[in-house]
């Protein structure tokens, strides 16, 4: 997966569109990052950190709907749009930007926060 630099975030390619199906999650790798990402029934495409920040659950195993997804360790369950646990003040997952460009699935990551994690 290749990176290319856009002022403080790397776009990053991660799969083709077809790789993805409506329902289920899937976990990838970006250096040191687990990603999960999941295609909903609209289409729309979230990521996400790949653990739970509760107990490190595997996120891309989450059940989830077009907003939400849920922890498949405790049933915790988050918000795609903010990262935040929609019942616990205490837990938020990063929420990374993610775009569809010739059918391929783009995830922008900051480098700021993740200059560390990469390598």
């Amino acid at each position: 997966m290749n990176g290319n630099m856009l002022d403080n975030e790397r776009v990053y390619q991660v799969c083709h569109l077809n790789e993805l199906v409506s329902g289920i999650g899937r976990c990838f790798r970006i250096g040191k990052i687990k990603i999960a990402l999941f295609k909903t029934r609209s289409g729309k495409i979230w990521a996400v950190e790949g653990k739970c920040p509760h107990q490190g659950g595997p996120i891309a195993e989450a059940l989830y709907d077009e907003k939400t997804f849920i922890c498949p360790l405790h049933a915790y369950p988050f918000s795609f749009e903010t990262g935040n646990c929609t019942i616990s003040e205490k837990f938020r997952i990063k929420v990374y930007p993610a775009f569809v460009k010739n059918q391929q699935i783009f995830i922008k990551i900051p480098m700021a926060s993740n200059n560390d994690s990469l390598t």
